[in-house]
This record gives structure tokens, sequence and C-alpha cells, in this order.
């Protein structure tokens, strides 16, 4: 289980639905293991990642997803515009800043559609409009019928809402001192004339 950009993340559930029910947890290389599924047998994996609502989430990811709303600097990935969504609406809107402004200020200390900080994607899915994910059923599990030999490939990438930036930290092998040379933070104020000496109030 990967991120976007290919980073793997650990400390992801993986359970499985089916003729054996079974849970197995990502290692700081991504990976996960089910030693003993008896064959013959349909099966659903689905991973899930409730840790860490603040990874990675910043005033620098409130800028980049108001651009994309104003049009300014629309994102060129389907999983950047996942990641916006924050309130799962399949869109992304005002309501989604205010969410993720509160929770950068720790007014709220989860999301508003539970308790899940990642969302995971079957990394064979190819997004048929990139611009527009929620165009199909987007796969957040996989499935595997008549389950018959080894799987090598039941592989998912995971998306840390709110982050679209591409800063939080997915395993512990990544020091923060080293991802902290990718952080980026702004402040957006009103254009307005600045006298000499004046102290001005900015509201989040």
């Amino acid at each position: 289980i990967v991120t976007p950009i290919g980073e793997h993340i650990e400390e992801v559930m993986v359970n499985v639905d089916g003729g054996s029910d079974d849970e197995a947890m990502t290692g700081d290389d991504g990976h996960f293991e089910f030693p003993e599924v008896p064959a013959g047998e349909d099966y659903t994996l689905i991973p899930e990642k409730t840790e860490g609502i603040l990874n990675g989430v910043s005033t620098m990811d409130l800028i980049l997803i108001t651009k994309h709303i104003l049009g300014v600097q629309p994102f060129a990935s389907p999983y950047k515009i996942l990641a916006s969504d924050v309130n799962n609406s399949q869109s992304i809107t005002t309501t989604d800043l205010i969410k993720l402004r509160k929770l950068v200020l720790q007014i709220d200390d989860q999301l508003p559609t539970g308790t899940n900080s990642w969302r995971f994607v079957d990394a064979g899915f190819e997004f048929p409009d990139p611009n527009n994910p929620w165009s199909t059923d987007i796969p957040g599990l996989l499935a595997l019928d008549n389950l018959d030999g080894d799987v090598m490939a039941a592989d998912f990438v995971g998306i840390k809402i709110g982050d679209v930036n591409d800063t939080a930290i997915p395993n512990s092998l990544i020091g923060t001192e080293e991802r902290s040379a990718y952080a980026e933070f702004g402040i957006a104020v009103e254009n307005r004339a600045i006298e000499e000496g004046e102290t001005i109030t900015i509201d989040f």
C-alpha cells in the first residue's frame, strides 16, 4: 500500500471479508500478508487507517484547495481532488475548506464523516476522467473471487485526507526533519496598503 507518490504506508489495517475473516497490518514497507487463507473461496480486501488525522495537513493545503476551487490552479491529479473532499460529498466546496480549517485550528478532532483519515483505491484502477474522479464508482476495496493461488498484486493507493501537497509522513522510515524540507506554509490576507510600523491582525 503506497501513497500517490509511491511512499509506503504503514499501520494500515487490511480486513478480509469472505471465507476466512481475518486482518493484517502493513509494516513500514507497506506490505501485508495473509499466510493461511483457504483456496476456492471468494474474498474482499478492505483497507482502513484511522490514525493521524492532521498528518500532512497545514494552512498550505487550505490555500491550494482554495486555488483549485477558484480555478486559479486546478489539481492535475485525481488523488489530490479526492484528498480535498474532506466531507466525502463527491465535490470540492467551501464546506471542505471550513471543515479542514477547523481541524488545523484543532476546533474539531475528527473528520465529519467518521474516523478514517485515509481513503484507499485499488492500485490497478484507472480513472476514466482524472478531472472528475467521481464520474464512475471508485473501488476502495479489492475482490478476489474463487481464490486459487497466491495473489501478489493486491495493491492499494492510500490518499491522506486534507493533504494535497504530499507532506504526510506515511511510515516511520521517513524522518520529520527529512520531510520538513518539502513542507510549505503560507498566509492569505486582504490586499490593502499598510502604513510603516502598523500591526495587522489576521483572522483564520
